[in-house]
């Protein structure tokens, strides 16, 4: 059995997790219920009783449950803060925000078992940013600021010169090319996942990581980024030299900024190995990391089994015109600095992945989210490679591969490679992309264009 406080595996495809070391209530209207609680709890210790700060029953089977652990990290943060406040001002802001909102949870909590998933969703949403709001005035923030983070305005981009900065920074894979990934929501590998979050209420800018960092100078609002220009074989590099990249790239734009600067990063493939390592030795000024089938935890012994397979039966036509430039160049990416570093790092799979879930244990105490996205049916980067326990979700996209069954087997080559690059595929209209879509929204805390 798990104590309080420790981190339980998250499964499923759907967003669904266990929070911090509480156990499930089982029915769908414990969604409402479970913010109810939260707050009395909130309540209750403003007055004095800290009796239930660890108690929030929340429902495991309930698509509101990442929200319920959000909202859990927010109210055990309340209490931090509230502990150096004076006892009449405990008093006080209990009073004024019970008198707020109780009638409202318990309207809320009534109806949700009643309400439509959407209905019941936009509810809950705005009750927990009632609770923020009224934490904010409390502490003479703003309202629109984040209180789960402290810092940052939700609100969107340019309300004020002065406000801090919220950046996404976009990270392409190994073998891409400046020539075709700086092009906004056309770029070839991450161009739908652009043009989700430029829709998206929260940020303040959206901008492309480059392999040779660039320039940033300053601007009304913001600063004004240049990416510089990479070559595919800058993306061969180890991962230290192409962390210390992204490095120049926050640093740049940070000190061209007038303001204090969050970033969120969300990184494809070798890009989002690169974030990761970033993490490792930079990161205090990220708030979030997403990864796409990207492999943090190495190149495992069966992975570069199919690579040195691949190389085998498709080696030949490397040279071919009109087939040589995706075969040449995946075959060269095998040979690379980075993937001689990838298969050192996934020699011991098992060793790789625990390591790894103990450091994002440790960048969650620091204030960083961190999540892996996976597709099952990616054979180039598999799940074992690309997914932590316990801060994995799942989106099996593409069809079904077994090994390659003969050579020249071109369907084969393109399906693997075509799966590889699926899970941003964020906008398309099927169930996995919407589901995926609805998770990144959560996972980086944005609000998303319908």
């Amino acid at each position: 059995m798990k104590k309080r406080g420790e981190l339980l595996p998250d499964r499923g495809v759907d967003g669904r997790r266990w929070a911090l070391g509480v156990s499930p209530v089982g029915s769908e209207t414990s969604r409402g219920t479970g913010y109810l609680a939260m707050l009395v709890c909130a309540g209750l210790f403003a007055v004095g009783s800290m009796a239930c700060s660890g108690y929030i029953p929340c429902d495991a089977q309930s698509p509101a449950y990442a929200d319920c652990e959000d909202m859990r990290r927010s109210v055990r943060q309340a209490e931090d803060q509230l502990t150096s406040a004076t006892e009449t001002a405990l008093r006080g802001w209990a009073e004024q925000l019970w008198s707020a909102l109780t009638a409202e949870m318990l309207r809320v909590a009534s109806e949700l078992g009643r309400a439509a998933a959407d209905e019941g969703e936009r509810k809950v949403d705005q009750l927990v940013k009632d609770f923020r709001t009224q934490v904010g005035d409390l502490f003479g923030q703003s309202p629109n600021r984040s209180f789960a983070k402290g810092e940052g305005d939700r609100g969107g981009a340019g309300d004020n010169s002065k406000a801090p900065l919220r950046v996404a920074v976009l990270l392409p894979g190994i073998g891409t090319s400046s020539a075709t990934e700086f092009a906004g929501d056309r770029s070839e590998s991450l161009g739908q996942v652009y043009g989700l979050l430029t829709s998206a209420k929260g940020y303040s800018d959206v901008i492309f990581f480059s392999y040779n960092c660039g320039t940033a100078t300053p601007g009304s609002s913001k600063p004004r980024w240049s990416p510089a220009p990479y070559e595919h074989t800058d993306t061969f590099r180890g991962l230290g030299a192409s962390a210390k990249k992204l490095e120049c790239v926050i640093r740049s734009y940070s000190e061209a900024a007038h303001t204090p600067v969050t970033f969120d990063l969300v990184g494809h493939s070798l890009g989002g190995a690169v974030a990761f390592r970033y993490l490792v030795n930079w990161g205090s000024s990220v708030e979030h990391l997403v990864t796409l089938d990207s492999p943090v935890n190495g190149a495992n012994p069966y992975t570069i089994s199919l690579w040195d397979e691949i190389e085998q039966k498709y080696g030949l036509l490397g040279h071919v015109p009109w087939l040589g430039g995706r075969i040449d160049r995946l075959i060269k990416m095998f040979h690379s600095e980075a993937a001689g570093e990838l298969k050192r790092l996934g020699k011991d799979p098992v060793r790789a992945g625990t390591d790894n879930f103990s450091l994002v244990q440790k960048l969650r105490q620091r204030g960083i989210t961190v999540w892996t996205y996976v597709n099952p049916r990616d054979l180039i980067v598999p799940p074992v490679d690309a997914g932590i326990t316990g801060f994995r979700r799942e989106f099996p996209r593409g069809a079904n591969l077994d090994r390659i069954i003969f050579s020249f087997d071109l369907t084969w080559f393109s399906a693997a490679d075509t799966n590889h690059g699926l899970v941003t595929h964020v906008l398309d209209d099927d169930p996995i992309a919407r589901s995926e879509r609805l998770a990144l929204c959560h996972d980086l805390e944005i609000e998303c264009v319908p």
